[in-house]
């Protein structure tokens, strides 16, 4: 025990100074506890956060994909369901969990085809209350999921500055239920409709350029497709999707991968187990009675499918026929059956002709009976769309540079794509915000 002796008066006085530091440690513990108090809320009120973003990302993709397949009557209930199955139930007192479609707030405000959902649910403060009073704090998160633009466009013509970009003849019709048509260039005939393209019904065409108020490109389409002129520039919704490279001598690598450098006619069955990708080095016909199991096909220098019957794929996984060089022929007598992958690179795509490859590409379609459950792919290429008195051509969607369509272009319902019904890329809903 330590004492201090003071002389005051001519007397001595003792002062106790025993238990200072116990005073000072016990007020530095009381401190450290508050902090560590404070950090195991701060801790429990992040945890809480990661829960409502999932919670609202869940909810906002369960929206979105409701919205898109319809019917939109029921999209917050399709959103509601997915917020209770992750933790916020909207009928519990102190949750909320609000959709809204188009979003009410952010870059995508006004986006039609999005759907925006805030979750919030209160949570219990063990220490902080002690500070703040409050017992709970409410913790919030946001999401937006859709496909940002005004609607979903299943023909793309991505030309630039091509004249007659997108040409309609006075007998051809695009024919669609859901989906529009986007046309990327600038030319003030970007639009040409020939005569009166009447029979076409779709709902919307968004075109940068223009369409002439008369003349030979002025024709009338159906009055129920909206118009939009001087729309802004879209990319390439698939990118610059390519097959196999082939080397100098025609070989193209790969894991499953194989090189056929002698092929050139198939009356039968190639390929029949399915699976992997075959380059083709020489031009290749595909006479009636070919049969092409599923896998991708690489056609070096053109494709010829003649008269008959011609099947490509099957319905277990799909397969895609890449014009990597050479041209596309068709005959107009043929009946090709194709079923187009549901999964991985090539998802979706039944024809593909890659961007570096410019030759013209004329499908045909003339017999009603045969399917073609796919997309035409040909990003750098003039693709004509030719009817020869059959069902017309049907697609699940085209991307071509420019198009002309001489017959009927059938782009089949949304939930009637068949093969390709959940799969084709211009259906995927994605996380925007």
């Amino acid at each position: 025990m330590e004492r201090l002796q003071v002389l005051h008066g001519g007397s001595m006085r003792v002062r106790d100074e025993s238990g200072q530091m116990l005073v000072v440690t016990a007020l530095s513990l009381t401190v450290l506890m508050g902090f560590l108090a404070v950090a195991i809320d701060v801790g429990l009120m992040f945890r809480a956060r990661r829960t409502m973003q999932i919670a609202a990302d869940a909810a906002a993709m369960a929206g979105a994909t409701q919205l898109f397949y319809g019917p939109a009557s029921q999209v917050q209930s399709a959103a509601y369901a997915a917020a209770k199955i992750n933790g916020v139930d909207h009928t519990v007192a102190g949750n909320t969990v609000r959709v809204s479609t188009p979003p009410a707030d952010g870059p995508n405000t006004g986006c039609l085809s999005c759907v925006e959902v805030q979750v919030g649910t209160p949570n219990p403060t063990f220490f902080m209350g002690l500070i703040t009073g409050s017992t709970s704090l409410t913790v919030a998160a946001r999401a937006v999921a859709g496909a940002p633009s005004t609607g979903q466009a299943c023909v793309y013509i991505m030309s630039p500055s091509a004249q007659k970009a997108l040409q309609i003849h006075g007998s051809g019709a695009i024919l669609m239920q859901d989906c529009g048509v986007y046309v990327n260039s600038n030319a003030s005939n970007a639009l040409c409709v020939t005569g009166s393209a009447s029979k076409s019904t779709f709902p919307w065409i968004e075109v940068v350029g223009s369409q002439p108020s008369n003349g030979n490109c002025g024709g009338n389409l159906n009055q129920t497709s909206s118009i939009d002129l001087n729309s802004a520039v879209q990319s390439n919704p698939l990118g610059n999707i390519t097959g196999p490279v082939p080397d100098a001598n025609g070989n193209c690598s790969g894991t499953g991968t194989t090189t056929d450098k002698t092929t050139t006619l198939i009356n039968g069955s190639y390929n029949s187990t399915g699976g992997g990708t075959v380059c083709f080095t020489k031009a290749i016909e595909l006479a009636s009675g070919a049969s092409l199991g599923d896998g991708l096909y690489v056609f070096e220098n053109g494709l010829t499918i003649d008269s008959g019957t011609v099947t490509v794929g099957t319905t277990t996984n799909g397969a895609t026929l890449d014009v990597y060089g050479g041209t596309y022929n068709q005959s107009t007598s043929s009946s090709l059956t194709i079923y187009a992958p549901t999964s991985g690179t090539y998802n979706g795509i039944a024809v593909m002709q890659p961007a570096s490859n410019t030759n013209d590409m004329q499908v045909s379609f003339g017999s009603s009976t045969a399917v073609f459950d796919g997309m035409i792919y040909a990003p750098g290429a003039y693709v004509t769309l030719h009817d020869e008195g059959g069902g017309g051509v049907s697609a699940t969607g085209v991307v071509a540079s420019t198009m002309y369509v001489n017959g009927s272009l059938n782009i089949e319902n949304y939930s009637d794509f068949g093969n390709n019904k959940y799969t084709t890329p211009f259906r995927l809903i994605t996380m925007i915000e």
